[in-house]
């Protein structure tokens, strides 16, 4: 095939200007601005088309930057505590003294260590 049929056959994927797509792929209220999507441009997370000294992204840079600013964060511990404890542990000792004496213990092994 050559170069002019190839030319008949290319569609385009959709172009959508900074602040439609800001409408079109963000919920309102989610501050993303225009000024935002230039910053990711400019971090390497968001590739931008430039004609005719306009801004331009596609649905696919859109999700390629979400993928790329995606956080993994760790899962927290559980607010309380006592969720993990068994009823033997709450009954007994308190946790505050099994924290005590776990510290002690590696208090008394680093001791050790050192003196070798």
């Amino acid at each position: 095939m050559n170069a002019q049929a190839q030319q008949q056959h290319f569609t385009p994927p959709p172009l959508y200007r900074l602040a439609d797509a800001i409408r079109r792929f963000f919920p309102a209220g989610s501050g993303i601005t225009v000024s935002s999507l230039r910053n990711e441009a400019r971090r390497g997370r968001l590739h931008i088309i430039k004609i005719a000294n306009k801004d331009f992204v596609t649905a696919e840079a859109i999700q390629a930057m979400l993928e790329r600013c995606t956080c993994h964060v760790p899962e927290s511990p559980p607010a309380s505590i006592s969720e993990n404890t068994s009823a033997a542990s709450r009954n007994g000792q308190s946790l505050t003294e099994q924290g005590r004496s776990a510290r002690t213990a590696a208090q008394l092994i680093l001791q050790a260590h050192r003196k070798r």
